[in-house]
């Protein structure tokens, strides 16, 4: 380095010019060049930079680079620092915003010696003016030196960090995205940038949705590597978080392009993501092969934007924006028949969150046939996370009352208890049968008879066994509401029908060879063990509308005859509390076993004192 500048210096500078006072500078430079002295020779290089920056400002030029490029060796930054060699630059460059032919390797210089070296860093930072840097992002020829300054000046150095999101940061990367001044090889260090300058990003201060527009368009550009794109990607995720950003994605109909970006992690090809209509039969995303490395980034990506599009959508402004004719829906619709578990995964929260509404949760099925594809997936598909989300769509789906028996498909729902070895599982899809069956007697009646695969087994039976083999509290009361719906809906509309209705359940569960107490059973473990007063009050409800018949009224009678069950019968039926609706169903229900006890002395002695010294009008319906 010292013998270039030597040759530099020759034509320029007199030789026995120094500014120290001591030897010429030629016998100083060749000792430093020898390996002596590097201090003092340093510091008669800055003496003559000031020569020549009054004498004759063009051996700047070659100066600056060559002083460069010695800054890529390690070993001369922190002597470029100690020796003033870097405060030269910096006041140079404080005092003329303007370019010059020596700017880039100046810039060079300070973004070398600043890496890795705080102390440098806080040097550079305290002369150095951050928004005429900034400004060189602006400019193509200058951007990419410019990256690199930025980086080695506030990476792993929270005071420049603080300083560079101050003066705006963000909007700057975010222009050289828009405008590409970058080459590809500078493009890891722009995003390292954009993580520092989304830290504490401002919705407020800037709100504008086409940030994301430019990272996607750069993500997807040929060249990128995976490293990069995720890391990019990762910011949209960040700038997601907002929801003020979520809603404006919204309004301006933006929102595709997040959807766009899921696409690409499975292509890593913009141009092979061409969406067909619906009447296509298949798509296939051609997925290259990645190491285990990169694939667990895309898995962890899609995860985080699976989870930032349910946000949105669960957004009023996307239900009143988006019904499911729009594009956006029908993307998504789409993806369900997408073999890949994360995207089909990711379509049923969306369209979950859609159908919150009845009026699309009807569409949906009515209009679109999506409950169709559902089934399949309950049928062929092997994955747990999928066949959860599916179960929990169609649960949304099954409200109204209109889509229960084009959604009822008892054989595939409850094969999944015997299928697969989760409880979330087998919880879902007790949920689900619960919401199927819930005021819709062609379901009940379908429930009740013989299942496809085995005709001496019934789908009702299915449920007990459910029942049977778990010991999980929720999953046993999930179990005890759906026997309660049956009844809930036999009991439903004219008391003609009503009769009907019941009778029809009773011979049902006869000639599936079950017993009451069977069915019973759930139910009274619901009040015995709920401590919830809500499911107490549907357990009493259930019980009140089961004892329709002697048969029935002996099991419920012998259920609560046991230890437990009888002091809550006692208790329920005692109590003083105000418009309680446990106790009126719990009275009624002893009442109705009293009327059925004329013929049985030791039913009559119990349940006498509880219903006259209750002191309440017996006559009534549960509710």
């Amino acid at each position: 380095m010292f013998r270039s500048l030597s040759d530099v210096f020759e034509n320029d500078v007199p030789r026995e010019y120094t500014g120290l006072g001591l030897d010429g500078w030629p016998k100083v430079l060749e000792s430093a060049d020898s390996g002596f002295e590097t201090g003092r020779a340093l510091r008669a290089v800055v003496s003559i930079l000031q020569y020549v920056k009054e004498k004759s400002p063009v051996t700047l030029v070659p100066t600056t680079k060559i002083l460069a490029d010695g800054s890529r060796h390690e070993s001369y930054r922190l002597p470029f620092g100690d020796e003033n060699v870097l405060d030269f630059y910096l006041d140079l460059l404080a005092k003329d915003d303007n370019y010059h032919d020596w700017t880039s390797d100046a810039l060079r210089l300070i973004g070398n010696s600043c890496a890795d070296l705080d102390i440098n860093r806080e040097r550079a930072l305290t002369k150095l003016k951050l928004p005429v840097l900034l400004h060189r992002l602006k400019e193509k020829d200058t951007a990419d030196i410019a990256v690199g300054v930025l980086c080695n000046l506030c990476l792993d150095y929270e005071p420049a960090q603080v300083a560079l999101r101050a003066n705006r940061l963000f909007p700057s990367i975010i222009q050289v995205l828009e405008r590409q001044y970058y080459n590809l090889d500078f493009l890891p260090q722009i995003s390292l940038l954009l993580d520092v300058a989304i830290e504490d990003f401002n919705p407020e201060v800037y709100p504008c949705t086409q940030a994301i527009t430019a990272i996607y368009h750069t993500i997807t550009r040929p060249g990128v590597d995976i490293e990069t794109q995720v890391s990019l990607a990762n910011a949209v995720v960040s700038l997601l978080k907002y929801e003020q950003i979520q809603k404006t994605l919204i309004e301006e109909d933006d929102l595709l392009v997040v959807l766009d970006l899921f696409d690409f992690s499975y292509t890593l090809d913009a141009a092979s993501m061409e969406c067909p209509s619906r009447a296509t039969s298949e798509w296939k995303l051609h997925h290259p092969a990645q190491d285990p490395e990169d694939e667990a980034q895309l898995t962890t990506l899609r995860s985080a934007l699976s989870a930032k599009l349910w946000d949105m959508t669960a957004l009023t402004e996307f239900t009143v924006k988006h019904l499911p004719t729009s594009e956006f829906v029908q993307r998504i619709i789409l993806w369900l028949s997408i073999d890949k578990a994360q995207m089909q995964s990711c379509a049923c929260s969306i369209l979950r969150n859609l159908a919150s509404s009845d009026q699309n949760a009807t569409d949906m099925v009515m209009n679109f046939k999506i409950h169709r594809i559902l089934i399949s997936l309950l049928n062929d598909s092997a994955n747990l996370q999928v066949l959860e989300e599916v179960i929990r769509l169609m649960k949304n789906l099954a409200v109204p009352a209109t889509n229960k028996k084009e959604l009822e498909n008892f054989e595939s729902i409850t094969l999944i208890w015997s299928k697969f070895q989760s409880p979330t599982l087998h919880y879902a899809a007790a949920s689900l049968v619960r919401q199927l069956l819930r005021g819709c007697f062609d379901n009940v009646h379908r429930f009740l008879r013989p299942s496809v695969s085995a005709t001496n087994e019934s789908y009702t039976s299915r449920l007990l066994q459910l029942y049977n083999n778990t010991d999980d509290p929720a999953m046993k009361t999930e179990v005890a509401r759906a026997i309660v719906e049956i009844w809930r809906t036999a009991n439903s509309g004219d008391s003609e029908g009503v009769q009907s209705r019941v009778y029809y359940v009773e011979k049902a569960v006869r000639e599936a060879k079950l017993r009451p107490d069977e069915m019973v059973k759930p139910v009274v473990g619901m009040i015995v063990e709920s401590e919830n007063p809500s499911l107490t009050t549907e357990g009493w409800f259930g019980l009140a509308l089961m004892a329709s018949s002697e048969e029935w009224g002996e099991a419920i009678y012998n259920a609560l005859s046991r230890d437990a069950p009888k002091d809550c019968f006692r208790a329920a039926v005692s109590s003083q509390e105000a418009h309680s609706q446990e106790r009126d169903n719990a009275r009624i229900l002893a009442d109705r076993l009293l009327k059925q006890s004329a013929d049985n002395p030791a039913r009559l002695d119990v349940l006498r004192p509880l219903v006259h010294g209750g002191n309440y009008d017996s006559e009534g319906e549960p509710s």
